[in-house]
């Protein structure tokens, strides 16, 4: 890889590990970004000619380069609940924030039951909880009754709970820390804080001197809650290219119908050339592949019904968009992981293709 302020190969992988490690145990619920927002703020303005924050929360870094106006495009907001009652003995009944697009079986089995929660408060901290049911002795003996579950803060009463600061409405995140298995890394909002932690590696290390496109880097909110914070966002800088980062679901798991999701972690960065929502640029996705045989990487082909990212909101701007994808197992969950190889791969592709080494004549992807 030409140029780059860059560290050693070992060396950026700790970074990266460093990066998802702490963007991952931050709080971003949909529409409660500011955490994440401020850590990568903080690391950018250092090293970008301009940093901005719009009124929506969409954060924007240029991180320069010569040639065309070029994005960089992860989300900052990861899946939450939203407390719906206050009891009177304090405990938190909460619902998923995001249910107008599940059931309400599927909002209960993604409940995390046993896991430590967060409870964002009116000042704009957060105080610790449990997600909870009945359990051993008090479980209820009719199955009808079985599956509820609440929110256990400690406190004595709903007043102490609305003196907290805690309200109807307030956001809750789990708690979960990140743990490192091997190669791979265990954690809450792998979605999208992995793929923000390869921007950061990026915008930390390379030297836009060597980049081939005037970069911007786009931190989005509310991708969660239907690519809100991107709608905004896609007008808000004249671009020509915006090269979306997300997770892509792994299928090698069991019980999984094979033809699904039909990729592997340690499988390598995925390019997708079509979602829910957008048949992506084939021209495009020509010239990541060659950025990738540059960078001595190779690209998976995906194609998903039931997914969708901020993609679609650049090309409905008229911009020409790409989505590179990173496979995670366990997507939409505690315990979501990812493959550092896979991290690193993806790293790749995207210098080399900011360096302009995918450029030349079009051949369709």
């Amino acid at each position: 890889m030409s140029g780059g302020r860059g560290p050693s190969s070992q060396s950026r992988r700790e970074r990266v590990v460093d990066s998802v490690t702490q963007l991952s145990e931050l709080c971003g619920p949909s529409g409660a970004e500011h955490e994440v927002c401020d850590w990568l703020r903080a690391r950018w303005e250092p090293v970008c000619s301009e940093v901005r924050v719009d009124r929506i929360g969409n954060l924007y870094a240029r991180l320069g380069g010569n040639g065309p106006a070029a994005a960089l495009v992860a989300h900052m907001d990861e899946l939450g609940w939203v407390v719906s009652r206050i009891r009177d003995d304090g405990v938190l009944l909460a619902n998923m924030a995001e249910s107008r697009r599940r059931s309400a079986d599927s909002a209960l089995a993604q409940a995390p039951i046993g896991q430590p929660a967060r409870i964002l408060t009116r000042n704009g901290g957060w105080l610790p909880g449990t997600f909870a049911m009945a359990t051993g002795h008090a479980r209820p003996s009719q199955p009808g009754e079985a599956g509820r579950w609440w929110i256990d803060a400690a406190f004595a009463s709903g007043d102490d709970a609305r003196a907290a600061g805690v309200h109807v409405g307030a956001p809750v995140v789990p708690g979960t820390r990140v743990r490192r298995i091997e190669e791979r890394l265990v954690g809450k909002a792998m979605d999208d804080r992995a793929l923000l932690a390869i921007a950061d590696v990026i915008a930390t290390t390379c030297d836009p001197g060597q980049l081939a496109r005037d970069t911007w880097l786009i931190a989005t909110v509310q991708e969660e809650n239907g690519t809100i914070g991107a709608d905004a966002a896609a007008r808000a800088i004249e671009l020509e290219q915006a090269l979306v980062l997300d997770v892509a679901p792994a299928g090698d798991i069991p019980d999984q119908p094979e033809d699904l999701f039909p990729l592997a972690l340690g499988g390598g960065p995925v390019l997708v050339h079509r979602d829910s929502g957008v048949a992506y640029g084939r021209a495009f996705g020509a010239v990541l592949a060659r950025a990738a045989a540059h960078a001595g990487r190779t690209l998976v082909d995906g194609a998903y019904v039931s997914y969708g990212s901020d993609g679609r909101e650049y090309a409905r701007a008229g911009i020409e968009t790409a989505l590179l994808t990173l496979p995670t197992r366990y997507t939409h969950s505690t315990y979501e992981t990812v493959d550092l190889g896979d991290i690193e791969a993806l790293t790749d592709v995207v210098i080399a293709w900011l360096e302009g080494h995918g450029d030349g004549k079009s051949v369709v992807a």
